[in-house]
Order: structure tokens, then C-alpha cells, then sequence
């Protein structure tokens, strides 16, 4: 997260002080915590734990708080589709995962975490399909993978890199003499991007909604018995990959768990 200043010009802007009180807080919070292009997640079940650390406790009136995590993502929501009607920012959906664009960003400085508007409705997935069609100039191997099938990994793999994936598949299938299936070279790159992406982005995890997690943890057992159907050892390191992937998701579904039943 960049280190930047609040002008003071925010104090006497019209859209903001239209705002509820909650709503100017939560609206500070996403100043502080979007990224060079003024984007962020857009889910708020990920921006309670995100914009108010360490537990999702929303402020209210009083002193008091706003304890448990079901009022709390109803009270974000309502936040942010004032924060809409107001047009202070954005939000879009890419690859099913939601994000926000805040508007009128002033600085556009470096590299976006996060996907653009442009990259809803099937650019992003036409994007990568270009990417593919030219590496096929230099690598024939690639041309058994079709469109569809890219855009099947892309629905099943949503966190995962596509661009790296891909050349990691065009190095592989380079190194085997042509000999490895392309499409399970594909799709074995594309699983392993997002689960070493969910191991080395720390905030990958946290910033996921509890029913993200949980589609993955199931994925990753199915994942896990269809190996060990096939008669692979458990200590197989493909197996313990997964286990250690599973358990991660275990640990941060607990920490919530346990969080919540502090708050009641």
C-alpha cells in the first residue's frame, strides 16, 4: 500500500459531505488503502476486514460498534452504493470478483494490483487469447489450445496470473520435445499461479470473502481426492502442495470464525 497525503480540499467537496458518517469514514479508509490507480477490492465482506483492522469492527454512534460481521457487510453495502450515487466511486466485476474504482483519481501513478473496468465483459479474457495467438508465432506447440478453453481457466482460476501461466506452459512443452498433452500443461500452470499467489501475496487470502475460501478449500479437496483416486501416495509432493494450500485456507476460515464468535 503507497504512503500518500489527504488534501484538504476533501473537507469542502460536495459529494463527500453528503455523505453519512460511516460512509465519509469508510471513504477515508479507501483513500489509504487503494492502490497507485485508485482501485480496490470491491466485496464488502473483504473491505470489513481490510479498511477496519484487526477485527471488522465498524464504528457507530456513541462509542459503540458495530460487532457482528453480518450488520457489518450489510452496513458497507449500504456505504458503498451511496458512495455510487454520490459518484465517488466505480465498481465492476471481473472474472466473477468484485473490485471499485475511485473517482477522479488524481494520482495515476505505477502499476494497478487490480483489473480495470475495461477488463470486464470478456476484455480481459480477449486480452489474454491475443497474448496466447501471438506466442503460437513462436511456439506451433500452442496451437491445441483453443479460445474456450482459455476462457474455461480463466472462470476456474481467477487469481491466477494467465500471461505467466501460459509461458510457463510454452517453456514446458518446449523442453518435452512436444511430447506433454498442451491443454493439461495449460491448466497445470494455470492451478499452480494461483496457489503461489495465494502463498506469496499475504493479503490475497485475507482479502478474499469467507465464500471465496470456501470454494477454493473444496476445490482443492476434490483436487486432492482425484489424486489420491489414481493411486498417488499422500507424500507425493503434488498432494502435499495442496495440503499446505488447504491448510492456509483452513487457518484464515478459523481466525474469522473465531473472530466472530469474540464479537458476540
Amino acid at each position: 500500500m503507497p504512503s500518500r497525503w489527504l488534501r484538504e480540499g476533501l473537507l469542502s467537496s460536495k459529494r463527500f459531505n453528503e455523505l453519512s458518517l460511516l460512509s465519509q469514514n469508510l471513504f477515508v479508509r479507501l483513500l489509504l488503502r487503494a492502490d497507485n490507480q485508485g482501485r480496490f477490492w470491491g466485496d464488502p465482506d473483504s473491505l470489513r476486514m481490510q479498511c477496519f483492522p484487526p477485527r471488522g469492527e465498524l464504528p457507530a454512534r456513541r462509542g459503540e460498534k458495530i460487532t457482528n460481521p453480518r450488520r457489518a457487510v450489510q452496513a458497507i453495502e449500504e456505504c458503498l452504493q451511496e458512495m455510487e450515487q454520490n459518484d465517488l466511486i466505480k465498481r465492476y466485476e471481473v472474472n466473477g470478483r468484485k473490485y471499485l474504482q475511485i473517482q477522479r483519481w488524481q494520482q495515476p501513478d505505477g502499476v494497478s494490483r487490480y483489473p480495470t473496468q475495461k477488463e470486464c465483459n470478456g476484455y480481459f479474457d480477449k486480452n489474454v487469447w491475443q497474448y496466447l495467438l501471438d506466442l503460437r508465432k513462436a511456439y506451433p506447440e500452442l496451437n491445441a489450445i483453443t479460445k474456450e478453453q482459455i476462457y474455461r481457466l480463466l472462470r476456474t482460476y481467477p487469481f491466477a496470473d494467465p500471461y505467466r501461466a501460459i509461458d510457463e506452459t510454452a517453456r514446458m512443452l518446449l523442453a518435452s520435445g512436444g511430447r506433454s498433452n498442451p491443454v493439461f500443461v495449460l491448466r497445470r500452470e494455470f492451478e499452480r499461479s494461483e496457489l503461489t499467489r495465494t502463498k506469496k501475496d499475504k493479503q490475497s487470502i485475507h482479502a478474499m470473502s469467507i465464500w471465496d475460501l470456501e470454494r477454493l478449500e473444496k476445490r482443492l479437496k476434490a483436487e486432492i481426492a482425484k489424486l489420491r483416486d489414481k493411486g498417488i501416495p499422500k507424500e507425493d509432493e503434488r498432494i502435499q502442495k495442496k495440503r499446505r494450500s488447504l491448510r492456509r485456507i483452513k487457518d484464515e476460515l478459523l481466525r474469522r470464525a473465531e473472530a466472530e464468535d469474540d464479537l458476540r
